[in-house]
């Protein structure tokens, strides 16, 4: 059998094997450090993110937005982009089509910022409920306050967002350029 080694304080000693290693991994870190503190752009500059769990109904064939699931952020500068990211709980009462989409400014009178007539498409088996997502880099250039919204539509029939007790969220993050 081998001996158990005794190990005193400080540990590890400049004598012991383990010494060198933790050199090297400090050595690392700080070279890391330097080389992230002199990269520019793409850093993220802020985050908001809204969560929300009321049911919102629509038998609508036109874009609406949903009751309570937008987001406003102020960009920090004009040539920021906004990556905005949208996950909802989404369930249809029947064979049925519904889109989702992200709307900067208003569902009235904003961008789509989705393919423009259909956003982005999922299509529900009958009766069926499940999570859809949706993300877009958007390039507002302003520095004014800008709300994105999540907006619905459908075919025909009920599209219900949030059933179920079930949560849907929308982030905005602001990437420097």
């Amino acid at each position: 059998m081998g001996t158990t080694p005794t190990y005193s304080w400080p540990y590890p000693e400049p004598t012991d094997p383990v010494a060198n290693g933790a050199q090297d991994i400090e050595d690392l870190a700080l070279a890391v450090e330097s080389t992230v503190s002199g990269i520019t752009g793409g850093k993220i500059l802020q985050v908001v993110s809204t969560t929300h769990g009321s049911v919102f109904s629509t038998t609508s064939t036109s874009f609406v937005a949903v009751t309570g699931l937008s987001v406003s952020i102020t960009p920090s500068s004009a040539t920021s982009n906004v990556f905005v990211i949208v996950s909802a709980h989404i369930y249809t009462s029947s064979t049925n089509a519904a889109w989702v989409s992200i709307f900067r400014d208003s569902v009235a009178t904003g961008t789509n910022l989705g393919d423009s007539t259909d956003g982005f498409g999922v299509f529900l088996e009958s009766t069926s409920q499940g999570f859809v997502s949706a993300s877009f880099l958007d390039s507002p250039a302003t520095t004014s306050a800008t709300t994105y919204d999540t907006a619905v539509k459908t075919n025909a029939n009920t599209v219900e967002i949030m059933r179920g007790g079930s949560y849907s969220t929308i982030t905005a993050i602001e990437v420097s350029p």
